[in-house]
């Protein structure tokens, strides 16, 4: 009896939630601190013909269905208060790690990008300033440029290692054929440098190797430093 009582209770509760308007959705609330992105995702949801819907029925993966032709978002954290009809949306957009070169380019009007989960992600041009940028990245710092030769896991994990490390410097590009011919050019108050650093293996070295030969007054024109062996660099100023 107990069981026929708890099955009863399940399907009525079920049907309150889903097929009447007892707790159906009075109001969306989109949390997004970009204006211009909060109310392109409000239309993009057709959020105002959500109201009067059972609360339940809402389903995230449909929200993120309709997302699709919004190349910067990523997913949808979504939550209900079935006492108030409050739907709360927090859109996830793409955090980009850097650029890619065009040849990566996969429909004309898309520019590609490096996301900080090494995945490869194409936005369309105009909506390129939605995505957030990396937190390994210095702050205030634009995305780097990288001439990616592969789409070669390790290799994309070297560079975000290497990008990781640098997070003090802001990198202009990374030139990365494959994981032992990795290189950068820096800025360091308002100086260009052009660093080889081969692999990423001992980059906390190598940066302190850089570090000290851009302390030395023979070298204060130098543009070009190459550091894929640590204990012997090359500095050169051509």
């Amino acid at each position: 009896m107990k069981r026929i009582i708890a099955a009863l209770l399940l399907a009525i509760t079920a049907y309150l939630l889903g097929w009447t308007n007892l707790f159906a959705v009075k109001s969306f609330e989109v949390i997004d601190e970009n204006s211009t992105r909060k109310t392109i995702i409000e239309n993009s949801l057709d959020l105002s013909a959500q109201i009067g819907k059972p609360m339940a029925r809402i389903d995230r993966r449909e929200l993120n269905g309709r997302l699709k032709s919004l190349t910067w978002a990523d997913q949808i954290d979504l939550s209900r208060n079935f006492l108030t009809g409050k739907i709360t949306l927090t859109v996830l957009p793409e955090v980009a790690l850097a650029k890619l070169n065009s040849g990566w380019t996969a429909v004309p009007g898309q520019v590609p990008y490096l996301a900080e989960d090494l995945s490869l992600i194409y936005v369309n041009r105009d909506e390129a300033y939605f995505l957030e940028k990396s937190p390994l990245l210095k702050p205030g710092s634009e995305l780097p440029e990288i001439n990616l030769g592969s789409d070669d896991e390790d290799l994309k994990r070297s560079i975000r290692d290497l990008i990781s490390e640098l997070k003090k410097w802001a990198i202009l590009g990374i030139s990365a054929p494959d994981e032992g011919n990795i290189s950068s050019t820096l800025i360091q108050e308002r100086r260009k440098l052009e660093v080889y650093w081969g692999n990423v293996k001992e980059t906390e070295l190598k940066l302190e190797v850089l570090n000290r030969l851009l302390d030395l007054k023979e070298n204060q024109r130098a543009k070009s430093f190459d550091l894929s062996n640590p204990l012997s660099p090359i500095a050169n100023s051509n």
